[in-house]
């Protein structure tokens, strides 16, 4: 079961312990109070942003990279647009992010995080945003699809023929007498 939440709820509802906890999350991370919001992640989260090639594990590597995001971007602010409550501690976010010298936004996303019940700490962040503008849209949809048209067009088994030629013309540049 999923609960859904938006910046215009009712003011007579009581936020859950899960919304209170992703809600004081981004403020502190808006305010620039890292160590604040620190207090909010267990010491053992995996904070999965999908912009970076790996997760960030544990306090001090999450620590270390929102330090370093509230450096790179100290007047953007993470606007919440929606929450989905669901159950087992999950909070699902969308969002976006304004600069304070922009009137737009100019990024926005889906957040997914894990709640422990006990301690009431985020245990887990899973972040997508979308890709950095100009968006690809139709135009990479239409990249896509002739580029998939051009592979084609080539036999599978000329493909072939082409990688042992180049093995054949390596080996013999580098001067091994092997046989493939």
């Amino acid at each position: 079961l999923m609960k859904f939440v938006s910046e215009k709820s009712d003011s007579s509802q009581t936020p859950s312990d899960n919304e209170k906890a992703v809600r004081n999350f981004y403020d502190a991370l808006n305010d620039g109070a890292v160590g604040e919001a620190m207090l909010l992640i267990s010491d053992d989260c995996v904070y999965d942003n999908t912009k970076f090639y790996e997760a960030f594990n544990g306090k001090v590597e999450i620590r270390k990279h929102f330090a370093r995001m509230a450096r790179a971007y100290p007047l953007s602010k993470v606007v919440l647009d929606a929450m989905a409550l669901g159950s087992q501690g999950r909070v699902g976010v969308k969002w976006h992010v304004e600069d304070e010298s922009e009137d737009d936004s100019y990024s926005r996303g889906c957040s997914f995080y894990t709640i422990d019940s006990e301690s009431n700490l985020i245990t887990s962040g899973f972040i997508v945003q979308e890709p950095p503008l100009p968006k690809p849209g139709d135009a990479g949809l239409n990249l896509l699809s002739q580029a998939s048209k051009i592979i084609e067009i080539f036999p599978k088994d000329e493909t072939l023929e082409v990688d042992s030629t180049i093995n054949e013309v390596i080996t013999e540049k580098n001067g091994e007498a092997v046989q493939q």
